[in-house]
């Protein structure tokens, strides 16, 4: 049994400078940068909360008269942390500027922030921990009757009451921030598409970009990408990364010993991290970097999913970890059964197949099948797999709504088709053939079949069936409809009435109608019934009637859907029970389909007027319609369960020899495709 192991692959490694690559005291005042300014006005007593602080304005002091003293605010500041609160400063500040007056009050101001390091002060600006930093912009205060004092030789008098106030400005430093993507992506006709399922044994093509949409630098910048699913260890070489990559792209240049012309092996060794500062690992804010990785999927029996992680780490400017670990999922489906089964039958004008499954490396299945012969359904098989199949079982159903096998000669048939096609015999139904194939091989399977009347049908599916390794298999053929067009002529034959009176007259009449939907020229034969006279035939116009004293020929051309009828009056000489020959139907097509059909076989009782009058006063107490049922002509006769003569029967068994005489003599062509059709046989 294959070992499994779990693929884990760093892409990055340790950066190549030391642990600490920067000093924040030493560099405080170009590594820090400082994001998120804000303004508050503060009065005595107020209080505000920015961020994880609390800033409270306790006192203000102005010292009047005395211009070498700024006035000072007292504030007190409170740091959350783990929701817990403490104090970090109780301290009064001042500002740097002269007094400045307006029309109602005075006010000091501090213009620029000062550069202070960590827990010092610069300029009235004080850093808590490069952390926060905070200043005051403004102090001042409402006077009365500021017009009339000066603003130049001492402060002019004590601000009025609860006028004081105070604006802060404060600020945080900037942190770097991760924003990672994975986009998976294939190949087709040398594109790439974007999806999340893939092929088994495909390549995917996973780029993954990592950005700083911080504010401050990124330090000691490592990513760590892997997959979480259990992979065989074979697959191990599979899983590289591109060589050729845009300059933007990592490269990987001198790392590994090519496997591949455009691959390298991904092992034990791992690349360089990417760098947007080419003597450090950092990552600047707004920098991003690209990474281009190549997987091989694995061949799995079931779908599978499987999930890409990457895991992004560094730090910041005062070594606090950051790290940020996504994942994308994705679906391997299993490989397509080595087995492709396909099932056609028919080409040209008389059959359309529906769309069958496309598969690669099968073409158009072409072949002629000449005169005399039924039409065949083909079944293709190929294995294209990387080995043998052996003992495949290929089971195909014939059902009697859809075709039957015509009884006939087998060496016969098989004559027409090309030598690599296989007929094997026929025996069972369902149809059941074993056989072996190996790696690459296909092999068309042929059987003849009679077809039903122009129509929709369904074409049945065959299956094949197969085990390997101890595991079981099966595919089965598209199913698909099956369009038959072509001519279909229908014909009855009524006698009128029946029983008939001897010497007295009776009307035949026939009914034609093409039920299909192709045009079609209708030749008619029908024989006068032994023992009986014409009397008078009705022409009608346009047709073409033939006569003798034993038959009558009519000869017309039937659009789809249309009908024709022929009449003529008989008697008969002699009295018993005679059987009314059928009528021989031809037809033939523009593209010479030909077909015959028969009326069933009735017969008709021929009496004497004592024998018809005895009749009548036997149904004299019969309802009005049981006596019109009677009298009225038979559409759908059944057969006379009475013993025929002889010389009927004979005459009977000669017509039915014409018929099968007549068959047609064409030639068919067949193709499997998408789209198929051919000529239909006369069922």
């Amino acid at each position: 049994m294959k070992q499994f192991i779990i693929i884990l692959i760093g892409l990055l490694i340790i950066p190549i400078a030391s642990a600490h690559t920067y000093d924040i005291n030493k560099n405080y005042k170009d590594s820090l940068e400082w994001v998120d300014e804000g303004t508050k006005t503060l009065k005595w007593g107020d209080r505000v909360e920015v961020g994880n602080y609390t800033i409270e304005a306790t006192d203000f002091e102005f010292h009047e008269g005395d211009l070498r003293k700024k006035p000072e605010v007292y504030l007190r500041i409170f740091e959350k942390v783990n929701n817990k609160t403490k104090v970090i400063l109780n301290n009064a500040f001042s500002t740097t500027s002269d007094m400045i007056c307006s029309s109602d009050e005075v006010f000091y101001v501090n213009e620029e922030w000062g550069n202070p390091k960590a827990g010092e002060w610069d300029k009235g600006t004080w850093n808590y921990n490069n952390d926060f930093k905070i200043m005051v912009s403004k102090i001042g205060a409402k006077i009365n009757n500021p017009e009339e004092l000066g603003c130049i030789e001492k402060f002019p008098r004590k601000p009025i009451d609860n006028s004081e106030y105070a604006e802060i400005k404060y600020a945080f430093r900037g942190k770097p921030e991760f924003e990672t993507s994975i986009t998976t992506l294939y190949k087709e006709e040398g594109e790439e598409v974007e999806s999340d399922e893939f092929e088994s044994d495909s390549i995917i093509i996973s780029k993954i970009e990592i950005k700083n949409t911080g504010d401050a630098r990124f330090y000691h910048v490592k990513v760590d990408l892997g997959t979480n699913s259990i992979i065989d260890t074979d697959a191990l070489q599979n899983i590289s990364i591109s060589k050729k990559l845009p300059p933007d792209h990592l490269s990987i240049k001198d790392f590994y010993d090519v496997i591949g012309d455009d691959k390298k092996r991904v092992d034990n060794k791992l690349p360089k991290n990417p760098r947007s500062n080419k003597d450090e690992d950092t990552l600047e804010a707004g920098d991003s970097h690209k990474y281009e990785v190549h997987f091989k999927a694995p061949s799995v029996p079931i779908e599978t999913h499987y999930e890409i992680h990457v895991t992004v780490t560094g730090e910041d400017l005062k070594e606090t970890p950051y790290e940020q670990e996504i994942n994308k999922t994705i679906l391997i489906h299993p490989p397509p059964p080595p087995i492709v089964l396909r099932k056609a039958i028919g080409t040209q004008e008389y059959i359309e197949s529906g769309d069958e499954s496309e598969v690669e490396g099968f073409g158009a299945i072409t072949y002629e099948v000449y005169r005399d012969y039924s039409p065949f359904t083909f079944i293709n098989i190929k294995n294209r797999g990387k080995y043998p199949i052996n003992s495949i079982i290929l089971t195909d159903n014939t059902t009697s709504e859809w075709f039957e096998l015509p009884n006939t000669d087998f060496e016969k048939l098989i004559s027409p088709l090309p030598s690599s096609y296989w007929m094997p015999p026929i025996s069972t139904n369902p149809l059941i053939w074993n056989f072996n194939l190996s790696a690459g091989e296909d092999r068309t399977i042929s059987y003849p079949i009679s077809l039903l009347k122009p129509g929709t049908y369904k074409l049945s599916s065959a299956v094949a069936n197969w085990s390997q390794d101890g595991e079981y298999y099966n595919v089965t053929s598209p199913e698909q409809e099956v369009n038959i067009h072509g001519p279909y002529i229908t014909v009855s034959k009524t006698i009128n009435p029946n029983p008939v009176i001897v010497n007295e007259n009776a009307t035949i009449t026939l009914k034609i109608k093409n039920t299909g939907d192709r045009t079609a020229s209708v030749n008619i034969t029908d024989n006068l019934p032994p023992d009986s006279s014409l009397i008078y035939l009705e022409k009608p116009e346009y047709d073409i009637i033939n006569q003798t004293n034993t038959s009558i020929n009519m000869i017309k051309i039937l659009q789809p859907g249309a009908e024709t009828a022929l009449n003529y009056i008989i008697s008969f000489n002699n009295t018993g029970n005679f059987t009314i020959p059928p009528t021989l139907v031809k037809y033939t097509d523009i593209r010479l389909y030909k077909g015959t059909n028969l009326p069933e076989i009735q017969t008709v009782s021929v009496i004497t007027q004592a024998e018809a009058e005895k009749l009548a006063s036997e149904s004299a107490g019969s309802s009005s319609s049981d006596s019109s049922k009677d009298n009225s002509a038979v559409s759908v006769p059944t057969k006379s369960k009475k013993k025929q003569p002889g010389f009927e029967l004979g005459l009977l068994l000669f017509i039915l020899i014409i018929i099968f005489l007549y068959k047609k003599k064409c030639r068919v062509q067949y193709v499997s495709s998408s789209s198929t059709s051919f000529i239909l046989n006369a069922p």
